[in-house]
C-alpha cells in the first residue's frame, strides 16, 4: 500500500497525479529521486483512512500502481514518488504489441 498523505501538500500532489496518470495505457513517469520509468499500468490502488480510529472523514489519502516494462519488470510505483508522468500509449503501444505484453482486440460488430 502507498504511503498515506501527511500534509496538504501531498494531497494535492496525489490529486495532480491522479490527472497525469490513466487508469489503463502506457505511462512514461519521472520519479522524485530522477528515476525514468516506462510501463503498463497492471494496477491501481487508492484510498482513504475514512473510518478508522472512529472518524468518519477522510484526512489521509494513498495511492500506488503497478507498471510493467517493457523487458517485462514490474514496477510498484507510490504516488508520492513520482515527479511528473504523461501518457505515450500512443506512441509506444506497437513496441509493447510486439513484446507480447498488449493485446489489441477489434470488438466492432462487422455484421452491423
Amino acid at each position: 500500500m502507498g504511503r498515506f498523505t501527511t500534509s496538504a501538500a501531498e494531497i494535492q500532489h496525489i490529486a495532480k497525479m491522479q490527472k497525469q496518470i490513466p487508469v489503463w495505457g502506457i505511462v512514461a513517469f519521472e520519479l522524485q529521486n530522477g528515476q525514468k520509468i516506462e510501463g503498463l499500468v497492471m494496477r491501481l490502488n487508492m484510498g482513504t483512512n475514512a473510518g478508522s480510529g472512529g472518524n468518519p472523514w477522510p484526512t489521509s489519502y494513498h495511492a500506488e500502481l503497478t507498471v510493467q516494462s517493457i523487458d517485462g519488470i514490474a514496477w510498484l510505483i507510490d504516488y508520492l514518488d513520482v515527479k511528473s508522468a504523461s501518457d505515450v500509449t500512443s506512441q509506444r503501444m506497437t513496441d509493447f504489441q510486439n513484446a507480447g505484453l498488449v493485446s489489441v482486440v477489434d470488438l466492432s460488430d462487422e455484421k452491423k
